[in-house]
């Protein structure tokens, strides 16, 4: 285990292995990343991401370079890595998106204090 997951919740552990779709990502966005097969962005990086630890291995820079990658399609990435406790540096949550994650992380200390 690296230094960057020791910090990580055992759920966080389990889900860096799981597929795009366990974000509850829209399936465009998913269909769009998963079926990239080692092309290279526009950026001459070779991409592949089919896991959620292979969507965090890379900055947003290269994954706005993915064809059909916008602005837009990066904070719906970054909203839904937010809701499972993984923050990129430069994601700014809207208002209602930080209530929410204060109210999940809230019901996640709950659950661990007792047992559920």
């Amino acid at each position: 285990m690296d230094k960057q997951q020791q910090n990580l919740t055992p759920e966080q552990l389990e889900l860096l292995e799981e597929s795009l779709f366990s974000l509850l990502l829209p399936v465009k966005v998913v269909n769009t990343l998963e079926n990239l097969d080692n092309a290279e962005n526009a950026l001459g990086k070779v991409v592949k991401i089919l896991t959620v630890k292979d969507l965090l291995e890379h900055n947003r820079q290269d994954i706005e370079s993915i064809p059909n990658i916008g602005e837009k399609t990066m904070n719906t990435i970054y909203s839904a890595l937010a809701k499972r406790g993984f923050y990129a540096a430069d994601y700014q949550p809207s208002q209602d998106e930080k209530a929410e994650l204060s109210r999940q992380e809230r019901r996640r200390q709950l659950r661990s204090q007792f047992g559920f």
